[in-house]
C-alpha cells in the first residue's frame, strides 16, 4: 500500500492536472535546488547551494521537462524503483540517450535526487515553489 502511495504521489506531483473551462492547461510543477553533496566515500555532507548556482527544474504534463542547467534535456519518464524511491529518466525529445536520477525522500514540498555517473555519489535537495 505504501508503494502505491509513493507512485501516485510522484505522478500527481510531476504530471499536474486539468483545469476548468473545458480546456486542458498544463500546471507546471517547479522545484528549486537548496543543497547539494559530492561524496568521496562515506556519508554525504550536505552544503547550502549559493543562490546564483541554484538549479530550477520544471515538470509539466505530456512528459515535458526543463532545467536551468540541463537545457538539452526536455522530456522525462518516471519508473518506480521501490516503495521509497523512483527512477527519473531525462532525455532530449527524439533521442534515446538518457540520464537517470534516483528520486527519494519525497514530501509534498521537498525531494532529494541522486545522480548516476558520480564516482562515489552526488545529489541535490529541492524545494517546491
Amino acid at each position: 500500500m505504501k508503494h502505491l502511495f509513493y507512485i501516485l504521489f510522484l505522478l500527481i506531483t510531476l504530471v499536474g492536472c486539468i483545469k476548468d473551462d473545458r480546456q486542458a492547461l498544463d500546471e507546471t510543477t517547479v522545484w528549486k535546488e537548496t543543497d547539494y553533496f559530492f561524496s568521496a566515500g562515506g556519508a554525504p555532507t550536505w552544503h547550502k547551494t549559493e543562490s546564483s548556482k541554484e538549479e530550477v527544474i520544471q515538470f509539466k504534463t505530456n512528459n515535458v521537462f526543463s532545467s536551468s542547467e540541463r537545457t538539452n534535456l526536455n522530456r522525462y519518464v518516471v519508473e518506480t524503483v521501490d516503495a521509497n524511491s523512483a527512477k527519473l529518466k531525462l532525455y532530449e525529445e527524439g533521442k534515446t540517450d538518457t540520464t537517470f536520477w534516483t528520486i527519494y525522500n519525497i514530501t509534498q514540498n521537498t525531494m532529494e535526487a541522486g545522480f548516476f555517473g558520480c564516482v562515489e555519489g552526488c545529489g541535490k535537495r529541492f524545494v517546491r515553489l
